[in-house]
């Protein structure tokens, strides 16, 4: 089966920049982009968690990604960990705060340059009611990747059975 299953992979590998030119636009640029480590120092992330009003344990984090630079973040994959004040873990949770395009649920889109990214999420879990100021929120950035600018230009429509433009001659006399 090993035998079977490299030569599947190899040409699958090979056929991506085929399929890559093939797909809408939108789509080719989900695969177009690239992991940037020390662009993270251009992201500030923020959160801080609070237990609801209700008190029947759900906790609500509320998110804020700015992005900093010039580059356009297409992933941003975070894992949430809330501590209460003895530094025991009450939840953890993964978020996508970036996306390379934006659909329902947790798919909330890239991060432009200069932007700013709102968003919460709930979670639910033994929150000590004697410590509701004092929770912490860690956050590790798990995944990261931006978007490649520099693309093979599309080539043109072959305009080889294309009829020139024609002028007409003007009638108006400049004199």
């Amino acid at each position: 089966s090993e035998n079977l299953i490299v030569p599947l992979v190899k040409d699958a590998i090979q056929g991506l920049p085929v399929l890559q030119k093939s797909l809408p636009p939108a789509l080719a640029d989900m695969l177009n982009d690239r992991r940037l480590p020390d662009y993270r120092s251009q992201l500030e992330i923020g959160a801080k968690t609070f237990v609801q009003e209700d008190r029947r344990g759900r906790m609500r984090t509320e998110i804020e990604v700015t992005n900093k630079g010039q580059e356009v973040v297409t992933l941003l994959a975070l894992r949430l960990v809330i501590f209460d004040p003895h530094n025991d873990i009450l939840a953890e949770s993964n978020e996508w705060a970036a996306t390379p395009i934006a659909a329902d649920e947790d798919w909330r889109g890239p991060i432009l340059p200069g932007s700013t990214r709102y968003f919460a999420v709930s979670h639910y879990g033994p929150s000590p009611e004697s410590a509701l100021d004092e929770l912490k929120t860690e956050i590790e950035v798990t995944d990261f990747r931006v978007w490649n600018e520099k693309r093979e230009a599309t080539p043109a429509p072959s305009t080889d059975n294309a009829t020139p433009p024609t002028t007409s001659p003007s009638n108006h006399d400049p004199s």
